[in-house]
C-alpha cells in the first residue's frame, strides 16, 4: 500500500528516486502514465494489467476511448535502476509540467507524481469535506437504487 507525500528531486536526465517504503512493493519495473489534474500515475505491473482490464469495453464509446488515449496511449514501462530511480520520459515531464522539485504521493494502489508547486496548489484548492459528502451521497443513491432493483 502506498501512502504519504514524499518530496523528491528529479535530476537532469528525468530520474526520480523512489522512496524506499514504495520500492519494496513495486518490483523491478513499473508503468508510468499521464493521469488527471496534471499528475503522472505510477502503477505496479499487476496494477496496470488490472487497470487495463477495466478499460476494455465498447470500442466506440467516446468516453472509454478518451480514457484509453489518456492512460494506455501514454503508458511507458520503466525499470527501477540500481539506485532505486525511475526515468520519466520527456513527453511525460512536459505533460505533467514537472520541474526539478516533485512530490510522490501515495494513492493506496498507485503513486502519483506531481510538480511540487502544482501539488501544493491542488491540495489548497481541494475541498475534501465537500468531496467526502458528495461521495457519501453517491454511495447512498447507489445503495438505494440497488435496493429498489432487488425489490422488483
Amino acid at each position: 500500500m502506498f501512502t504519504g507525500q514524499k518530496p523528491r528531486t528529479m535530476d537532469s536526465k528525468g530520474r526520480i528516486p523512489v522512496p524506499a517504503e514504495f520500492r519494496h512493493e513495486l518490483g523491478e519495473s513499473v508503468w508510468v502514465v499521464e493521469g488527471l489534474w496534471g499528475a503522472l500515475v505510477v502503477f505496479t505491473n499487476d496494477g496496470f494489467n488490472e487497470f487495463l482490464k477495466e478499460l476494455k469495453g465498447d470500442p466506440i464509446d467516446p468516453d472509454l476511448m478518451a480514457l484509453k488515449y489518456q492512460y494506455a496511449a501514454t503508458a511507458e514501462q520503466v525499470k527501477i535502476d540500481s539506485a532505486g530511480r525511475i526515468r520519466i520520459t520527456e513527453a511525460q515531464i512536459d505533460a505533467a509540467n514537472l520541474t526539478r522539485e516533485v512530490m510522490m504521493v501515495g494513492m493506496i494502489d498507485q503513486i502519483h507524481i506531481w510538480d511540487k508547486e502544482a501539488w501544493l496548489a491542488h491540495k489548497k484548492a481541494s475541498d475534501y469535506e465537500k468531496n467526502a459528502r458528495d461521495m457519501a451521497a453517491r454511495r447512498a443513491l447507489t445503495a438505494q437504487a440497488a435496493a429498489t432493483q432487488a425489490r422488483r
